[in-house]
């Protein structure tokens, strides 16, 4: 009897904790520089900077660890977290990918902080020994469900 309240009790608080992250971007600014750098490194000083108006919408689920991403009202895809780590209201989310270039298989990062306002997108090519880091014009909102 305790085990099935103990497994009752926790089915029920990781689904009345769980979380939804929505992000709607308006306009995107990527940067790039040689290396493997962080986030903060590659705003800093970056080799090369472009800016581009969008209609994207990221959800990210962390309790089902997906992240959906939408461009123009349409579904693209739904990918799977890897790994995900909390730090207070800072999220780090790490996705595997496709690389949109060339269709090669890479990490990707979303850092995440609603307090902040904070989404960034950022990824290695290890072909090219570029970071590429995206951070946007958007708001955020925080379900908890």
């Amino acid at each position: 009897m305790k085990k099935t309240l103990l497994i009752l009790s926790l089915i029920l608080t990781s689904s009345i904790y769980s979380q939804v992250i929505s992000v709607n971007i308006t306009k995107t600014y990527s940067f790039q520089k040689h290396g493997k750098l962080s986030y903060l490194e590659i705003l800093k000083a970056q080799d090369t900077t472009k800016e581009q108006a969008t209609d994207v919408k990221y959800r990210l689920d962390l309790n089902k660890k997906t992240s959906t991403v939408y461009m123009d009202g349409i579904k693209i895809n739904t990918l799977k977290f890897n790994t995900i780590e909390k730090n207070g209201n800072e999220y780090v989310i790490t996705i595997k990918d496709k690389n949109i270039y060339d269709g090669t298989i890479l990490m990707t990062k979303f850092t995440v902080d609603s307090s902040k306002n904070l989404f960034v997108y950022q990824w290695h090519d290890d072909y090219y020994d570029l970071t590429i880091v995206q951070t946007f014009n958007q708001t955020m909102a925080v379900t908890d469900l």
